[in-house]
């Protein structure tokens, strides 16, 4: 096992579960990363129930892509209950982020969801959340990434996000 990589821990994580891990990391604001966790099962919903994990820009690379492969290490294959829904502003990873308001934190926030596929990680990247988006900007990576190439990878799909966004196409 190699410290600045995760790729073996996930292909354990994938192989215990028996299918593709979910994950995501939002950078609010250029001034913080937040990576909570997702629990869901495949074809369901999935929700970010606990606590993200919260760090302060500026931030090496290297951090970065550790915040999310471990996002992807922390994903739990649970049911989510209409009980554990709850109202935005009980949303833990915007109450961690410090936004004024859930639509300030949508407005400011890249999203950039992770998925596993067969020993890739497939990024998306978005501003704003809003189910109408059409326009994302992409990248696939191996799982075997480091995390200082990781956290240069998202880095450039939050610039290309932003991008989109400042065109007026998201």
């Amino acid at each position: 096992m190699l410290a600045d990589r995760t790729g073996a821990e996930i292909f354990a994580l994938v192989a215990h579960y028996g299918h593709e891990l979910r994950g995501v990391i939002y950078f609010y604001d250029e001034r913080r990363i937040l990576a909570p966790a997702l629990t869901g099962r495949p074809g369901d919903i999935h929700a970010e129930l606990t606590e993200p994990l919260v760090e302060e820009e500026p931030l090496p690379n290297a951090r970065v892509g550790y915040m999310a492969l471990d996002t992807l290490l922390r994903y739990r294959p649970k049911r989510v209950s209409a009980r554990k829904m709850r109202k935005l502003t009980d949303w833990p990873t915007f109450l961690a982020s410090g936004a004024q308001s859930v639509k300030a934190f949508n407005r400011r926030a890249v999203r950039i969801s992770l998925r596993t596929c067969h020993g890739a990680i497939e990024l998306e990247a978005a501003c704003a959340i809003k189910p109408e988006r059409t326009y994302t900007v992409n990248a696939c990576v191996p799982v075997s990434i480091t995390h200082e190439e990781l956290g240069q990878t998202l880095r450039k799909l939050v610039r290309g996000a932003n991008i989109l966004q400042e065109a007026g196409l998201v």
